[in-house]
């Protein structure tokens, strides 16, 4: 479908960079340009790749406050982001389950990211993107997927269990004078619902009867249904 590319191309270009993950990416991507092996996600221009290097950032930052204190000090003190997995409070998430647990023992001799980097993403999917890592919201599940959508982004995210992006759907085109921004989540769902039916026309129509796109765009796309 040509409609997400429009979608896309047509989204107010005020949501990417009012966010906080750009906000962050700009203040700190130099900590990814120290880290060549992350340079993969160095895209300030997509959402989905910013979400990826917000986390990045996080998590190079908490590594910095671990080599200065204990994890049990910072945990006790709130002071570090994690999530669990596999019964594992994981605080590094670029690390595998077998050494965040060495962390959390306060046994991991260093934090060499070239010794210890895996393909974090494929290792926790679901379980990082919803934790407080990622400014995420989870709206439905389907077989292998998960649609999110970001407030911020104004953009719902199909990511499959690998945790790569197979889908992005951006609502509020700029040609909505006055967008309305309440109860989004009920507003999307049938939209979302819609699209993993492979409903085309129940996908636009849901996306239009909610506000979420324009009537411009919504003729649009509306002749393309057969």
């Amino acid at each position: 479908m040509k409609i997400f590319q429009t979608l896309k191309q047509q989204q107010r270009r005020d949501a990417l960079t009012s966010s906080r993950e750009y906000k962050r990416f700009r203040e700190h991507y130099s900590l990814l340009y120290e880290h060549h092996a992350l340079l993969y996600f160095d895209n300030d221009k997509d959402g989905y790749s910013l979400i990826i290097a917000s986390i990045i950032i996080e998590v190079l930052q908490q590594i910095e406050k671990l080599k200065q204190q204990s994890f049990t000090l910072l945990a006790k003190e709130n002071r570090l982001t994690t999530f669990t997995h596999l019964d594992t409070v994981i605080s590094v998430p670029l690390f595998g389950v077998s050494n965040n647990l060495l962390i959390t023992k306060e046994l991991l001799p260093n934090f060499d990211l070239n010794h210890y980097l895996i393909d974090f993403l494929e290792a926790y999917n679901f379980n990082l993107l919803e934790s407080k890592f990622t400014s995420l919201v989870f709206l439905y599940e389907h077989k292998n997927t998960r649609a999110y959508y970001h407030y911020d982004f104004n953009t719902v995210f199909i990511v499959n269990n690998q945790g790569r992006l197979d889908q992005r759907i951006c609502l509020f085109d700029k040609n909505i004078k006055s967008p309305n921004y309440e109860n989004i989540k009920e507003r999307v769902l049938p939209a979302v619902k819609a699209y993993y039916a492979l409903d085309k026309k129940g996908f636009i129509t849901a996306l239009y009867t909610n506000d979420l796109i324009s009537q411009k765009l919504y003729n649009k796309f509306i002749r393309t249904v057969r």
